[in-house]
């Protein structure tokens, strides 16, 4: 298959069924998996080159934290790999489960680099707002909390390990302005997700009551034909 030909299936896939005729999920967990297939490849596309020019910067400011380095080209390796396995049928319905890796590495990642920096107000900067991507993608309400909290988790207890102390105006400036994103974020998240939930369950209950309504019409029909006659 040609590069632009494999290209082009994966941009109109998550929008176009095998026959031509546009899908529409059945369950909030499908709506889910393709609310995510429609944005798995420029997602994966941005993580896989994103932190890149980030590395000599790294080598440049912390030399003696190798880590930092392998973190950046860790997320690297992740999008490509989830930029090329939903193109293999095997792997094409599971876009949900590669977005939620995706995030949860990202955001992982991110808090380990901001505590080995010891906050540093560069890195906080970014920290930050990797943690108000939590407010867009389409997730789970419960993975999305338990990925911010490891985030979260991972800063203080790396941080603190490498020395990290808010002593000054400047570092307890950087941390009101975490908890002001961490409490923005959960409460989007909790909003959107919430609201998407029940959009999704209203509409699944209305296509049951369709089904039925459709299998009780048919069945007065099916009733009332005549019994062949020997």
């Amino acid at each position: 298959m040609k590069i632009s030909q494999f290209i082009w299936e994966r941009l109109r896939g998550p929008f176009v069924s095998g026959s031509g005729h546009v899908e529409y999920p059945e369950t909030f967990h499908e709506e889910l998996n393709d609310q995510c297939g429609r944005i798995i490849l420029f997602a994966a596309l941005i993580f896989t080159f994103a932190w890149l020019p980030y590395i000599p910067i790294d080598r440049q400011l912390y030399p003696g934290e190798p880590l930092i380095v392998a973190l950046r080209v860790g997320l690297s390796l992740v999008g490509f790999a989830v930029l090329l396995l939903p193109g293999y049928r095997r792997f094409n319905r599971h876009s949900l489960t590669f977005l939620v890796i995706v995030s949860a590495y990202i955001e992982a990642a991110t808090g380990v680099i901001t505590g080995l920096t010891k906050a540093d107000p560069a890195y906080m900067g970014g920290y930050l707002f990797v943690l108000t991507l939590m407010a867009l993608v389409p997730i789970p309400r419960r993975a999305a909390w338990s990925i911010l909290a490891a985030s979260l988790l991972l800063f203080f207890t790396v941080g603190l390990a490498s020395g990290m102390q808010f002593d000054t105006l400047r570092l307890r400036y950087s941390f009101n302005d975490l908890l002001a994103t961490v409490l923005i974020v959960a409460l989007f998240v909790t909003c959107w997700t919430g609201c998407a939930s029940a959009a999704g369950k209203s509409r699944e209950r209305s296509d049951s009551r369709s089904r039925l309504s459709g299998r009780a019409r048919s069945s007065p029909r099916s009733s009332s034909r005549p019994s062949p006659t020997s």
